[in-house]
């Protein structure tokens, strides 16, 4: 695909994802996990928060998954500063 001069580099540099930088690529994954992960936490909340409706689940349990969430985050965001650092 050719890109006009007209629209900018930026644009035409998003198109061709293969040839972006390994920090380039780390940072875009690193930041889509940790929004997700991220989301998970708030579901989690929310369960825990509601579990007289949701009795199968166990409390315990919903606490040790929060806690293993902000884990991943921090490991996450710890590889998206490093991402941005070689960037």
């Amino acid at each position: 695909m050719q890109w006009s001069a007209d629209q900018s580099r930026g644009m035409a540099r998003l198109g061709a994802i293969v040839d972006w930088l390994a920090a380039d690529k780390a940072l875009l994954t690193a930041g889509i996990v940790f929004s997700l992960h991220l989301y998970a936490i708030g579901l989690l909340n929310v369960a825990q928060a509601n579990l007289d409706q949701l009795p199968f689940l166990e409390p315990r349990v919903l606490a040790q998954l929060i806690e293993l969430n902000f884990g991943t985050i921090a490991a996450w965001a710890i590889l998206g500063l490093l991402a941005l650092l070689y960037r």
